[in-house]
């Protein structure tokens, strides 16, 4: 007997019908008869069919490491998958949180040391010559240069200390794309003799390796003391500048 042949489909409702009763050839009836469940007759599985709790994680498609499940996309739609930037981070055992990395430079001196002559009218590079700490991947301090190798997002900041010099300022510049990152306000007006601390903020994104200097400009110098005058406290050093730098991996 070949399968779809009229012989088949009679064979098949005599076999139903050996249940007796009216409802003898029904889907249920088949689908006892042949031992399946209720799906089997179903085209398709709608929300309704599936038990609450019944699809594991195992169960869904695959996800890069390091991201989530989520929508960016506008409007309501799909589950996307999301990938971690700038603080965000996986901690390899099951855990969300903030990926920051920080550096400390300074301009450190021996004690009752003076923090030198200023340059006037031309941007200069502050000294830096201390590495305080530093847990930023691939990034390095030398000759007063930072080198930045690692993608991501900066901040900046830094206190800077002029004496008895004329309309001064700071600013972070990018020396490998000769581009300015931020600049601070003017401070240490005409006549002003006692030390003046300089403020400076920025931030600044990368993609590839690029090299910082702290600069300075001064209109009029003084002194051998014009970038810091000793404390002379006992057994500390001087400071004359400090750079923060923090970046969102």
């Amino acid at each position: 007997m070949l399968l779809g042949s009229g012989r088949f489909w009679d064979f098949g409702r005599w076999l139903g019908n050996r249940g007796g009763g009216s409802g003898a050839t029904t889907a249920a009836n088949a689908r006892s008869l042949l031992g399946l469940g209720s799906l089997a007759t179903l085209s398709s599985v709608a929300t309704a069919n599936i038990d609450n709790d019944a699809v594991t994680f195992a169960k869904i498609q695959n996800i890069a490491t390091d991201s989530l499940l989520g929508r960016d996309t506008a409007g309501s739609g799909d589950p996307e998958n999301l990938t971690l930037a700038y603080a965000l981070a996986m901690s390899g055992a099951g855990a969300l949180g903030i990926s920051l990395q920080a550096a400390l430079f300074q301009d450190q001196r021996a004690q009752n040391t003076n923090g030198g002559t200023a340059t006037a009218d031309t941007w200069t590079a502050r000294t830096i010559n201390t590495t305080v700490f530093n847990n930023i991947t691939g990034a390095s301090l030398a000759g007063n240069t930072l080198t930045l190798a690692t993608a991501g997002l900066y901040v900046y900041f830094s206190n800077s200390i002029f004496v008895n010099v004329t309309n001064s300022r700071h600013r972070f510049q990018n020396t490998s794309d000769a581009t300015t990152v931020a600049i601070s306000p003017n401070s240490s007006p005409d006549g002003l003799t006692a030390p003046i601390p300089n403020l400076a903020f920025g931030v600044t994104s990368i993609a590839s390796s690029k090299n910082f200097q702290l600069q300075y400009y001064v209109d009029t110098i003084n002194s051998a003391t014009d970038l810091g005058e000793p404390m002379n406290t006992p057994g500390e050093n001087e400071v004359y500048s400090s750079w923060l730098v923090l970046r969102f991996a």
